[in-house]
């Protein structure tokens, strides 16, 4: 089995939650009220500065349709997948622009 450092693990586990919740068209709050998660927490995770518990994780998984696997990196994030059956195959400029920021601050912070 492969080890994956602490910060390999926050950049994926981040990145694919703010994908998730931007793909489903959520807010952090809405998603916060889905999950049952303090919509603060969520914040937490997506700026890779902390992890979710396994409950937490679960919580986050069954309100954006996905799996742990998926969250943590061991299995393909297929965001066309998401987006051609939620949304039609479109992001908002919005989300584009999120995903993009994030992007570039884990590039500049982690290279």
């Amino acid at each position: 089995m492969i080890h994956k450092s602490r910060l390999y693990v926050l950049d994926v586990v981040s990145d694919r939650l703010l994908k998730l919740r931007m793909a489903r068209g959520l807010s952090q709050e809405e998603l916060a009220a889905k999950s049952r998660v303090d919509n603060c927490q969520i914040s937490t995770y997506e700026c890779a500065v902390g992890l979710p518990s396994l409950t937490t994780l679960i919580r986050l998984c069954d309100a954006l349709g996905t799996t742990p696997d998926v969250v943590c990196g061991y299995a393909p994030l297929h965001i066309t997948e998401i987006l051609s059956r939620e949304r039609g195959g479109e992001l908002s400029a919005e989300a584009v622009q999120a995903i993009e920021r994030r992007k570039e601050d884990l590039q500049r912070g982690r290279s």
